[in-house]
């Protein structure tokens, strides 16, 4: 499952585990990865804003893949 934070300062990530909160930001401490997404993703992504008083928003949202174009 993957999940959606935004940090104290306004950071916007997607992580691929669960992620814990410290002082500042989020942190996955299980191998797991983390990606910074562009400002405003988020709200593009579920229709809300997140803010650093959130939890995590687990993103469940799955796409199907398609064959590339020629194959």
């Amino acid at each position: 499952m993957l999940y959606l934070t935004v940090d104290k300062g306004g950071l916007e990530c997607i992580y691929s585990g669960k992620p814990t909160r410290d002082q500042t930001r989020w942190n996955e401490h299980w191998q797991g990865s983390v990606m910074v997404l562009p400002k405003d993703s988020i709200e593009r992504l579920i229709g809300r804003k997140l803010t650093w008083k959130d939890k995590p928003f687990a993103f469940k949202k799955v796409y199907k893949s398609t064959p590339a174009i020629g194959h």
